[in-house]
């Protein structure tokens, strides 16, 4: 990083892009009543997320994105020394200004969401990478299931069968689920610890579909070793369990 991008403003002075909105200075507040730090010590930084020595504070600061999964969706995050120590939850605790604010912004997000989602016929995320989609489709519903717990008159509950659907074969090429033995049809040769068996795993879950530019689908379905289309992927089966608890609240 840069000096610039390194430099300090103090928490309760007006910054050069202006002053801290009232949601900001809630989560700063409630910052200095959890660690012992003084206003002086919790810096704005460049990335408008608060950080002092050890210490890091966003709100609602990643974004989705179509390709990667990896993302993670929250309304407030807190990291200690490195490590994410806090996500999500703190909502119902804040004020109705701060509720407001953080509802703004996902209005704001999720219109400009709803026009990406609009270039499928899905509704949900597709990866147009060089890896298949399964893992963003996974993750974009439990992303979507928390926003929708929180906010549930913004985000509707079909946001969350959307991805789920996809990761259980409503996607571009068939209508094969990437789950291995999951769903009337399902991935039954794929790449794991059964190596070159030409067999399969219950339960695991390949990467799925890729978009061979600019706009053919594919997923090999009797070839194990395009590891981006075909081998399981460990995390992906995480966030699949996650999903499918998600899918199964909001179905009840």
């Amino acid at each position: 990083m840069t000096e610039k991008q390194h430099r300090p403003v103090p928490f309760f002075r007006n910054n050069p892009r202006g002053a801290l909105s009232p949601a900001l200075s809630t989560i700063a507040i409630l910052v200095l009543c959890i660690f012992p730090l003084s206003a002086a010590d919790l810096r704005l930084n460049e990335q408008d997320s608060f950080e002092a020595q050890g210490l890091s504070v966003l709100l609602f600061h990643n974004a989705y994105h179509g390709v990667f999964g990896d993302e993670k969706m929250s309304g407030v995050e807190i990291i200690l020394h490195g490590e994410r120590i806090a996500t999500n939850g703190a909502v119902p605790l804040m004020d109705p200004e701060f509720k407001e604010a953080l509802a703004s912004s996902l209005r704001s997000y999720k219109s400009k969401l709803d026009e990406q989602l609009s270039h499928n016929p899905y509704g949900g995320p597709i990866a147009t990478g060089t890896w298949g989609g399964a893992a963003a489709a996974a993750g974009f519903s439990v992303q979507m299931y928390f926003f929708h717990k929180t906010f549930p008159d913004i985000v509707g509950p079909e946001y969350i069968l959307r991805g789920f659907d996809y990761v259980l074969g409503t996607h571009p090429v068939s209508n094969l689920s990437f789950v291995s033995s999951v769903g009337t049809q399902s991935k039954l040769i794929a790449y794991g610890n059964n190596r070159a068996d030409y067999t399969f795993i219950p339960g695991g879950i390949i990467p799925g579909v890729i978009i061979i530019q600019p706009d053919f689908p594919e997923l090999k379905e009797a070839w194990p070793f395009l590891w981006y289309e075909n081998e399981y992927v460990v995390d992906t089966v995480a966030s699949y369990i996650l999903a499918a608890n998600a899918a199964n609240a909001v179905a009840k």
